[in-house]
């Protein structure tokens, strides 16, 4: 299981800044912009911790915190996640067992060093980048290089599924607060046709919720980009439920 520290070497080692207020620790994503740990139960955030933010990081402009009380009435977005009694595949439609059966059948999904992630996995990373409408930077190589080598040093662990000796889908995980992440899933164009993404996810997936340690498994928030809508319904897809959750973003005043 991570500790704090070992998500700020990762922040840190991937560019980012972090810092703490009183109640919460935050990341900098982006220059101006601060959002909280992804936690599993998201501490609470008051006026004080947003005053500090702003005290203390002149350049901070943007804020986003989230909440998981007041959720059923209030909700904006929502998180992805599945719980081990209601994780299995029996419990997912005939079409989404086929889609995984065929993955397992067709790939071999097991944990991997994250240095041959590293090396292998660049071509994948900026495939999925392209496949999702994002702009693949001109130095895309290295950028996935740097992610993995924070990754490595913050103590995530690296799987992957291998098709014919050749890596097809990969992640990043991590256990931290009693939750674990699927992070930086990224899989290769030209073998989605053997179902890799499903074997990954749920292979990943059933061997995580099998540690006492795991109470469930996070496959991210919900996205705001437009045109990945078929990525959410992946998910749900594969078993995981869509919980809503408050997510407040606050402008420097």
């Amino acid at each position: 299981m991570l500790t704090t520290a070992d998500l700020i070497r990762y922040y840190e080692a991937t560019g980012q800044r972090v810092t703490r207020t009183a109640n919460a620790y935050w990341y900098s994503p982006s220059p101006m912009a601060w959002s909280i740990f992804p936690y599993r139960v998201y501490p609470p955030v008051d006026a004080a911790d947003f005053s500090q933010l702003w005290r203390e990081h002149r350049g901070a402009v943007i804020a986003r915190v989230v909440r998981q009380s007041e959720v059923r009435s209030s909700s904006t977005r929502a998180i992805y996640v599945c719980a081990a009694d209601h994780f299995g595949i029996e419990a997912l439609s005939a079409n989404t067992r086929s889609k995984i059966r065929r993955g397992l059948r067709s790939n071999v999904v097991r944990r991997v060093p994250i240095s041959v992630l590293a090396t292998q996995g660049a071509p994948l990373y900026a495939s999925t980048l392209s496949r999702q409408g994002l702009r693949v930077p001109p130095g895309w190589r290295g950028q996935w290089e740097r992610i993995c080598r924070g990754a490595s040093n913050g103590g995530f662990e690296g799987w992957g599924a291998f098709h014919n000796g050749s890596l097809t889908a990969m992640l990043l995980g991590f256990h931290f607060d009693g939750r674990y992440h699927l992070s930086m899933i990224n899989s290769g164009a030209d073998a989605l046709k053997t179902y890799p993404n499903n074997a990954l996810i749920f292979a990943v997936t059933s061997a995580v919720l099998a540690e006492a340690a795991v109470v469930d498994v996070s496959y991210g928030l919900e996205s705001v980009q437009l045109g990945l809508d078929g990525l959410d319904s992946f998910k749900v897809s594969m078993g995981f439920a869509r919980v809503p959750l408050v997510e407040i973003v606050l402008l420097r005043p």
